[in-house]
């Protein structure tokens, strides 16, 4: 039987790779520090304890399985975590899958970095993977549409915190297919692979998107003081920095989408890749049923 290692099973993006493993019947472990943290999952996942810092805690848990999903942490040693998980997956002979902030192109990844240099320490990870010989995969991903539920609370109470001047934007579902076919499927071709969504948008038209779907207003806001103060109150410590950086580039670069890349994710998939308005219907419609399963709060007085 196939078996995979998933690392960040607990977080988004993981936790998705872990769902789309197991829907196709795929045996999982999962690499968590805290064992309670992994209370939620499914019986049958096979729960490994160990620190990502610890390099034999890392190898234990490579033992027996054919290929590992990797996501980087925001954390400040994030480059020394990502190198080892490499030179484990190297030594146990084992396929390596890695999403997160890559870029192919060296002149493109030199200027990105000059630009960016928070995303450094992800950037040497991602290129470490590319470069590795556990036959690897390297899915690069840009805005995704998950990031708006960070902002729930912000959205529903009619803000739509994030700035955006024109960016592609990806949904996670996709990004967890192709890891899944990726880590089960031996065959899968290693390499660099750009996943993109069908579309661009600006930071008013999601906040347009939001309010068309949740029936009720939601205003964008872009003012350099306003979000990041709304950054600080749903993010915290290396991801916030992360985070900060990212949006200071999106707000002030666009990102169009290329129909020759959408033609070939749409390849590789096997269907289109998913689209925000969607994704945006589906969210909208799941917050609005929770808001009406909610009881309202009662006074003690």
């Amino acid at each position: 039987m196939t078996k995979v290692l998933i690392v960040g099973s607990t977080g988004t993006v993981g936790s998705l790779v872990l769902e789309e493993v197991l829907r196709r019947g795929t045996d999982a472990r999962v690499l968590v520090r805290d064992e309670q943290r992994a209370a939620h999952l499914p019986a049958h996942v096979e729960r490994h304890v160990g620190d990502l810092g610890d390099p034999e805690a890392v190898r234990s848990a490579m033992k027996g399985v054919q290929a590992a999903f990797y996501v980087p942490p925001h954390e400040p040693d994030e480059v020394r975590l990502g190198t080892s998980f490499v030179r484990a997956g190297e030594e146990a002979g084992i396929r390596l899958v890695l999403a997160g902030t890559h870029i192919s192109d060296p002149q493109m990844r030199a200027a990105f970095v000059e630009s960016m240099p928070a995303y450094r320490g992800k950037i040497e990870v991602s290129t470490a993977f590319a470069a590795s010989t556990a036959n690897p995969v390297v899915i690069a991903l840009a805005n995704y549409n998950q990031n708006d539920e960070i902002f729930k609370e912000d959205i529903l109470n009619g803000v739509y915190p994030t700035p955006i001047k024109r960016s592609n934007r990806i949904d996670l579902r996709d990004m967890a297919e192709l890891a899944a076919t990726a880590l089960i499927d031996p065959a899968f071709p290693s390499g660099e692979y750009a996943l993109i969504g069908p579309e661009s948008f600006t930071g008013a038209e999601a906040a347009e998107i939001w309010a068309a779907e949740l029936g009720r207003p939601v205003t964008y806001v872009d003012g350099d003081g306003e979000w990041q103060a709304i950054f600080g109150k749903r993010l915290a410590a290396q991801k916030l920095e992360d985070w900060i950086s990212s949006f200071v580039l999106l707000k002030n670069a666009e990102f169009p989408t290329d129909p020759a890349q959408v033609q070939e994710v749409t390849r590789l998939l096997g269907h289109a890749p998913r689209d925000y308005r969607s994704y945006v219907r589906e969210t909208a419609r799941l917050w609005k049923s929770q808001e009406r399963s909610t009881p309202p709060a009662t006074s003690s007085i």
